[in-house]
């Protein structure tokens, strides 16, 4: 390697880019919901520390 020292920033450089480049890990697909019951426990995504419960009527559907 005759100049080893130009090729450090040349390989951090690449290293930036790649990381910069690479996408973000995709989010969790979110719980199926049941229609018809309570949920008892659900967490804040924002906030875990804060909690609720949820009842969705049994004639609810999520592509309405």
């Amino acid at each position: 390697m005759p100049y080893p020292w130009r090729m450090s920033p040349l390989l951090t450089g690449l290293l930036a880019l790649l990381a910069a480049a690479t996408p973000p890990a995709p989010a969790p697909a979110p719980a199926v919901l049941q229609a018809g019951t309570v949920i008892e426990n659900i967490a804040c995504q924002a906030d875990l520390t804060q909690r609720y419960a949820l009842y969705l009527p049994s004639g609810y559907r999520p592509d309405r």
